[in-house]
Order: structure tokens, then sequence, then C-alpha cells
């Protein structure tokens, strides 16, 4: 008996082509994707070219650019430290209020101690970063959500800021700490068309860059294999050592983390970001040639968000009272306003902290 074959109809038939791309469908979709990445970038450029215009060409000015790199550089500084603490899914609520505090340490430093000013501008630094390894201490291993955290220091540190400025402004810093964030470099052979220690400088900073590049272009050769060699220290450094593989396991990342034997302990970046605040103040106090206790905020402007932190919303068992009494004992005793604020942070810290302590231990 014969079989005839059968042909499957399955592999036989052809597989379905793509549509075609509509003529400028692909072009469309580059430049929805660049203006949704680059949509603030636009914004400035647009906003940039209409100032220039209505100032009739003042704006990009020499010194109108430096007047604005001027005034917006410590925002630059500070948020280059929030970046890090907004990815890795906190919030930080005591920034102005540390900023506050370091730069008020800084007037203290160099005004009534006549402490060289790169002596003070080191030890604020080194505050900052003391104060960011404190904060982060409560978040990574006391467990306390960050807003908590930060929210005790911002009462703690305007309640310093307060305390140690005496509630006056302390004036003037010295002139050559004031030259580093408001003066310029000397000219050289008379004024000219151009500021040559500026253009020395640039050619500089680009001789030294195309210099970098080479040299790590040479060392990478040897093997023949320049990309490899870079793909493989990445490899290294982001796989095998262990702040490779903890750093990028922040934000949303942090849940893949969990599953590939990576410790669940979340890294804070709290440290960087509070060194970055003595580095903003030493700019600002500079430029601004005095320290005050300007923006330390009211007294009672977060006062409810501690209250419902600490009481719960179970207003009416008594428990609300708490803080009513404590506001009132201290007053009656003589404690001054800034020592309370700080008195405030340090038991709405150590309440949560409690809390959580006995939470853990319940539930073990």
């Amino acid at each position: 008996m014969t079989t005839t074959p059968t042909v499957s109809t399955a592999s036989s038939a052809p597989t379905p082509s793509r549509p075609p791309t509509p003529p400028g469908g692909r072009l469309r979709a580059v430049l929805q994707g660049n203006f949704r990445q680059y949509g603030m970038v636009a914004a400035l450029a647009v906003i940039v070219i209409l100032f220039q215009v209505w100032t009739s060409g003042i704006l990009l000015k020499p010194l109108s650019v430096t007047n604005i790199v001027q005034q917006n550089g410590y925002i630059l500084i500070l948020a280059i430290g929030m970046v890090i603490v907004i990815i890795s899914g906190h919030i930080d609520l005591s920034v102005g209020s540390i900023a506050g505090f370091v730069g008020a340490m800084s007037a203290v430093l160099m005004i009534k101690n006549d402490m060289p000013w790169p002596v003070a501008v080191a030890l604020c630094l080194g505050l900052g970063a003391l104060i960011g390894a404190w904060q982060g201490f409560w978040i990574a291993y006391v467990g306390i959500p960050s807003f908590i955290v930060t929210l005790a220091g911002m009462l703690v540190f305007r309640g310093a800021t307060q305390y140690l400025l005496e509630g006056q402004s302390i004036a003037p810093f010295p002139r050559s700490f004031s030259q580093v964030s408001s003066g310029f470099l000397p000219e050289i052979g008379g004024p000219g068309l151009y500021h040559w220690p500026t253009v020395i400088l640039g050619l500089f900073v680009m001789a030294a860059a195309v210099w970098q590049q080479v040299r790590q272009r040479r060392t990478q050769s040897r093997y023949g294999r320049g990309l490899a060699a870079g793909l493989v220290r990445i490899q290294v450094r982001g796989h095998r050592r262990r702040a490779g593989r903890l750093h990028p396991a922040v934000g949303q990342l942090s849940r893949r983390a969990r599953g590939r034997h990576h410790p669940r302990r979340r890294v804070r970046h709290l440290r960087l970001r509070d060194a970055k605040h003595g580095l903003r103040q030493a700019g600002v106090r500079g430029r601004r040639q005095r320290g005050r206790r300007t923006a330390v905020g009211r007294q009672d402007q977060a006062g409810h968000v501690p209250g419902l932190r600490q009481h719960g919303p179970a207003v009416g068992t008594g428990r609300a009272a708490v803080r009513g009494v404590l506001n009132n004992g201290m007053s009656l005793i003589g404690i001054g306003s800034d020592v309370q604020q700080v008195i405030k942070g340090l038991v709405l810290l150590a309440a949560v902290g409690f809390d959580i302590y006995n939470k853990k231990k319940g539930g073990s």
C-alpha cells in the first residue's frame, strides 16, 4: 500500500509581511520621541529667543550671562544632589533648613571666629555630609520613611539656625571668600577684545579633555579591542562589585533587585546631597555677603504633619493632645521658639522610630 505525502499548509504558507511604513511616519515618531524627551530644552530655547528679542540683545551679553549664572548656580548645585534622592524614590523636606544651617555655621566660623575661609568651607562640607549620614541612618537602618525623617530635620535645623544666628544677620564675609563666587579673573595686558585668562583657561580644559581621551584610547588599544575593554570594565564594576550592584537598584528597579540575591536595604544618597548643601552655601553666602535667618519659615508651618504622624487619625482618643501639651509646657518654662523646634523634630523622630520598632518586634 502506498501513501501520498501531504504538504503542510502551515509550513508552506508565506509569512505575513510587515505593513510598509507610511512616508514620514518614521520621521514623525522620531520627532515625537525627541520632543517628549527634550521638551524642556525646547521651551528654554523659545524663552531665550523671546527675551533676547524683547531686550534688544542684552540678555545674552557676557555680563548678563554672568549674572544669571551667579544668581542661579546654587540651584543647580542643589538640584544635582536632589536628583539622586528623587530617583531613589524619596523626598527631602529639609533641604532649605539644612542649607540655612550650614550657611549660618559658615558665617559664624568666618566672621565671629576669624577662621580662614578654606578651612571653614571644608568644615561646612563635612558638616553637610555628617547631617546626610545621620538622616540616612534613620531611613536605611531604622526604617523610618524619608518624609518623616526629613520633616524632623526641617524642624531641627530650622530651630538650630535661629539659635545659631540669635535672630540677627551676620556680615560681612571676608573679601577673599566673596571673590570665589562673585569675583572675576584678573585681566592680563590691559583691557582688550578678549578676556585672555578665560580664553587660556578654556583652551587648557579642552586640551586636558582631548589628552584624557587619547590616553584612554591608547590604553584600550593595547588589547586590540578598545570598545570591548570598556564593556568588560562596565560589566565588572556593575555586576561583580557591591556598589555597582546596589546603586542601580533604586526607584522602580529596587523590586527586581530583591529577587537577585541583593540586600533589600536600599541605598541612600543623602550624605552626598547634604554635602552639596555646604558647597551651595559657599556660593550663596559669598555672593550675598551675609548670613541671615531669612526663609527659615514659620514655627507651625508643618506642625499638622508631625501631629498626624505621632497621634494617628484617632484624634478623639486624647493622644492628639500630646503636641499641644508639649508646646504649652515648653512655653511655660520659658524655652525659646528656636529650641522648641529642635525638640519637636527630635520628639517626632523618636516617636516614629519607637513606633516602627514596636511594629517590627511584634511582627517577628
